[in-house]
């Protein structure tokens, strides 16, 4: 970025960008339009924050510079001003071309300031959640060989109530909770879900929600009346017997079809989910080809990753499948299709060289910085994904507020456990003990996938042993 060359140019936050200011600090983050799903997290300071808002898509490059000296009483030059404080930010991609962007004069510079005394970078959690991934049941439509939830079985009385599943989306609401999973389990096997989906979209929260379950006229009239937009749909394959195989559901695939029509033709935005395995990857072109017929605007493809519960091996894709699926991919995109896969992580025959680069480049931990996980049973967690026997679980929100128990003192020893736990593995004498469990964040679910043991290091880590394949 050259400042000379863009001095002209008016900049802005990107239309999927938003800031909220917190008490010490200020959040940076992106939702995708697509998915309606958080992205990348960063803690700002409010000088940062500041800047930012100044590029209101209108002012010049060298006016927000020019303004900035001024306001902040710098004897520095614009161009300086830019070198030293702009340019940082045109790196991160957190400014774009106004030209592209649709929302503008989003902010004001005002709205960020924080007193100099309150000002603290480390306070990287905020004090209200951005992103809630709420198990509004652990019902489901289907049993899928490759389901990644514990799916336990909750008597009546530990669950939350109706009535306090509703207080429980104000709550949302008031706490300014930005992005909302709704899972399971199935959501849709709630009978809540479309009073809760018409709760948080009524207040401009994004919402996430994925189902197996078939949808008939009634249910896709009121998903569209309560608001959704955007739903997810999951399906395998068009071949029943595949299906059978997969998850005790004959003929799911050429069904969920149908729901797919239906949701289209109320005016929703349709998103397909598929998990490739061993058993359906020769499939997977066949089922595109449909899903692109229908007209789904996004079509994902997630490569099978090791299930903590009802895990088979022949579920694993082989090299030689990841790289034919991988290809089919590319030729779809190629066509400019929506097709779209995500590569599982496998850390059992990376080197030590390729284990530097990821764990460098490695994703923070939402469930320990953004956001958590409610389980039906009120108990909240960091992931979704770990047994409800860990001691990952904190708070209690049958007895609690939403923030009662996001700010309870139990979660300290969730992000920084005690270092005793770790005795004889790596973790225990390891320097940066305390810097990646409070700045990144150590991965409990690829421990556990990796090595059977939640107090292992992250198998990416350079110091961790080649665990057992993952993906």
């Amino acid at each position: 970025m050259n400042y000379s060359e863009n001095i002209g140019e008016a900049y802005s936050l990107p239309d999927n960008t938003y800031l909220r200011k917190e008490k010490h600090n200020v959040c940076l983050y992106l939702v995708s339009p697509e998915t309606n799903m958080m992205g990348n997290y960063n803690i700002l300071s409010p000088y940062q924050a500041i800047l930012l808002a100044m590029f209101d898509g209108e002012q010049t490059l060298s006016a927000v510079c020019a303004l900035a000296a001024e306001a902040f009483g710098s004897k520095m030059t614009p161009e300086q001003i830019f070198e030293t404080h702009v340019k940082f930010l045109f790196e991160k991609e957190f400014l774009v071309k106004a030209a592209g962007c649709k929302k503008k004069n989003r902010y004001s510079p005002v709205d960020f300031i924080i007193p100099a005394e309150l000002t603290d970078l480390r306070k990287n959690r905020p004090e209200r959640p951005l992103v809630v991934v709420w198990h509004l049941t652990e019902k489901c439509f289907c049993y899928c060989d490759y389901c990644y939830a514990e799916r336990p079985s909750f008597r009546a009385e530990e669950l939350l109530t109706d009535q306090r599943m509703l207080q429980l989306a104000d709550e949302i609401v008031a706490a300014d909770v930005r992005v909302v999973t709704l899972a399971g389990g199935d959501p849709l096997q709630n009978p809540l879900v479309f009073d809760i989906v018409a709760k948080l979209k009524s207040n401009n929260i994004a919402v996430y929600l994925s189902t197996k379950t078939l949808l008939d006229a009634a249910a896709a009239d009121k998903l569209r009346d309560a608001g959704i937009g955007l739903m997810q749909v999951s399906l395998d394959s068009l071949n029943p017997e595949t299906c059978l195989k997969l998850h005790k559901h004959h003929g799911h695939g050429l069904k969920m079809l149908d729901s797919i029509k239906l949701l289209k033709e109320r005016g929703l935005r349709v998103n397909t989910n598929t998990v490739v395995t061993g058993v359906n990857v020769h499939e997977v072109r066949a089922l595109v080809d449909k899903l692109l017929e229908l007209k789904v605007d996004r079509i994902g493809l997630a490569q099978y990753s090791k299930s903590l519960y009802q895990h088979k091996d022949y579920l694993f894709l082989s090299p030689e499948q990841k790289e034919s699926l991988l290809a089919l991919v590319k030729e779809y995109k190629g066509k400019g299709h929506p097709v779209h896969c995500s590569e599982a992580g496998d850390f059992s025959s990376l080197s030590l060289e390729a284990k530097k680069k990821k764990f460098a480049k490695r994703t923070l931990c939402s469930g320990l910085f953004n956001g958590g996980v409610i389980f039906p049973n009120g108990k909240m967690t960091i992931c979704e994904q770990l047994p409800v026997s860990s001691p990952f679980f904190w708070g209690d929100l049958r007895k609690q507020s939403l923030l009662e128990a996001w700010s309870s003192p139990d979660f300290a020893r969730i992000k920084l456990p005690p270092k005793e736990n770790f005795k004889g593995r790596p973790c225990f004498d390891c320097k940066d003990f305390e810097d990646c469990h409070t700045k990144y964040g150590r991965c409990v679910r690829n421990a556990v996938q990796a090595y059977g043991d939640m107090w292992a290091p992250d198998p990416s880590c350079p110091e961790s042993k080649a665990g057992s394949r993952v993906a």
